[in-house]
């Protein structure tokens, strides 16, 4: 088991640039499948992930999410079994990100593959409060 500072220390090493072109990567390969299967209607499901750091021996610095557990806080988007986005950040760290990557999976699925598919966004309840609308 990892510490909650190895795993800080680990993620460092990825830098903007490194991040930046993971995603892009996940998105590519997202938009070639849909071009592969073409769907007339798809789900986009998002939902977090809780990495629960409670339970390890030595930790420093988590941040609590919001089930009050002490560890790392996981967004992802996906379609079917793939994963179109996701973004590893601490356990308070809420911000704008969830509308950010909703807009730019959006526009690209638009762009690059048709503007009139409908999408189908699947969230739980958590995800639809003041801050998230438009």
């Amino acid at each position: 088991m990892a510490s909650s500072q190895q795993i800080k220390r680990f993620l460092k090493k990825f830098s903007f640039r490194r991040n930046y072109l993971f995603r892009r990567l996940l998105q590519d390969f997202f938009i070639w499948r849909l071009k592969v299967k073409q769907p007339e209607v798809f789900l986009l499901d998002l939902d977090t992930m809780i990495l629960d750091n409670d339970t390890a021996k030595q930790r420093e610095n988590v941040e609590h999410a919001f089930k009050n557990v002490a560890g790392f806080h996981h967004l992802q988007l996906q379609w079917s079994p793939c994963s179109v986005d996701c973004v590893f950040r601490g356990g308070s760290k809420h911000g704008d990100s969830l509308v950010k990557i909703v807009e730019h999976v959006v526009r690209r699925i638009g762009n690059e593959y048709d503007e009139e598919v409908p999408i189908v966004l699947i969230a739980d309840n958590g995800f639809f409060n003041q801050g998230n609308g438009p």
